[in-house]
This record gives C-alpha cells, structure tokens and sequence, in this order.
C-alpha cells in the first residue's frame, strides 16, 4: 500500500474508495488463500505416508536443527514438488476467476467467443482431468520432478495464481512462506491425522475460498538424535 499512499489523491494516483478496493483484495488474498494450501497439503501428506516420510527425510537430514530453515536454505526440489502437487490437487481458489473479451470478440482454443463475454477456466476441473494427469485423483510429487510415467502430464494447466497481467502479485511471496512453515512445521513435529479428520477434503463447498473445517492432528516434538 506505500505506493497507493505516495501517490493518493494526485491525478495519476489512487482515490480513497479505490484504495480500500485494494487493501480489501490484498488482506483476503494474503490472509486465506496461504493458510488454506497449507492445510491442505497437510491433509494430502499425512493421507500419503511414504511422501510424508521422503520430505520428513529430506528435511532433517538437510538441515541440522530448525535455525538452519530460512527462506534462503529451504530450498528443496521435493518439497516444492509437494507444494505444486498439493496446489494442483486443492487449489485455495477453485472456482472461476473470469475475464470478459474484447469487444470485437476473439478466439478462445480455436473457438471464436462473442465480444464483452464473462469467460473462465475451473482450476478444480482442469486439475482433476484425466486429459491432462496421469493418475489425475493421486497424490504423486514425483509428476514435478520428471518421473517417467508422469511426462506426458500437463503440468502448465496448473495455475493456482492466474495467469496474465492480472495473476496473483504476491505468488513469489507466498511460495516463501508455504516452504518456510512447511519445513519448519515437519523439522519439529511428527504428525498423525486424527480420525475425526480422515475424509477432510471431501464435500468441501467453494465459495471463492474453500469451505474447510477445523484439521486435526496430533503433534510429537521432534527430538535430534
């Protein structure tokens, strides 16, 4: 918001309802959308042990106490295969973020679309379909490491951010953040989903956001050897 406030109210700058516009969309989209991802990568590691077991692994074996995870040292290829996986398989916003074509109209996947038209793409749909995935409904990290039987995945349909000049400014950002509570979260604790909790994921509603309930698990301090 610094920019907005340099720039208040001068012609070229932002208006007071325009920037509470802004800091609305900002605070909802830094706020929900990173702790929803990492609930549900949570939930999609402690339903699928031997990956929860091979990043535990890489973790403690890559840093010799929780001090060590920074956002410059937590750089793990599996782990952000975890994350990109989780990110495909729930998607903190899984419902449509539209655009409206020109008005002359244009082309969309060789189909010509009507000017002034509400089009968008389901993240849920096109991350679930078997056109796309190999093993589509599977919780597999390996798909974003090049693992042979995944290449002839789609991994670019993936767009959890959006795309184009109006995809989400803070990716990068929240991308630190999910790596760093992450690790630092499965360096320290060795977790069990709780039965209450098995079946999370399912018959969630989206309204913009996910719908989820609370996600109960059990935590064991994690003590070096």
């Amino acid at each position: 918001m610094v920019y907005a406030q340099k720039s208040f109210n001068t012609p070229e700058g932002l208006k007071f309802q325009e920037i509470c516009e802004n800091a609305a969309i900002l605070i909802i989209g830094g706020s929900e959308t990173t702790p929803s991802a990492l609930a549900g990568v949570t939930y999609l590691l402690l339903c699928n042990p031997t990956s929860l077991a091979t990043l535990t692994t890489y973790l403690r074996t890559t840093f010799q106490s929780v001090e060590e995870i920074s956002s410059i040292t937590v750089n793990i290829d599996y782990l952000l295969a975890v994350l990109n996986e989780a990110l495909r398989m729930y998607p903190p916003v899984g419902n449509f973020l539209s655009r409206v074509t020109p008005p002359e109209g244009c082309f969309i996947a060789g189909r010509f679309v009507p000017g002034n038209t509400s089009v968008s793409v389901s993240q849920w749909g096109v991350n679930r379909s078997a056109s796309n995935f190999v093993r589509p409904n599977d919780f597999a990290p390996q798909r974003w490491r090049g693992d042979a039987e995944f290449r002839d995945d789609k991994l670019k349909v993936v767009q959890s951010f959006s795309v184009g000049p109006r995809n989400c400014i803070g990716r990068n950002l929240a991308f630190f953040e999910m790596k760093l509570v992450l690790a630092k979260f499965l360096y320290s604790f060795d977790v069990e989903l709780c039965e209450e909790s098995r079946g999370w994921m399912d018959g969630q509603k989206v309204k913009f956001f996910n719908q989820r309930p609370p996600l109960m698990v059990k935590l064991k301090p994690y003590v070096k050897a």
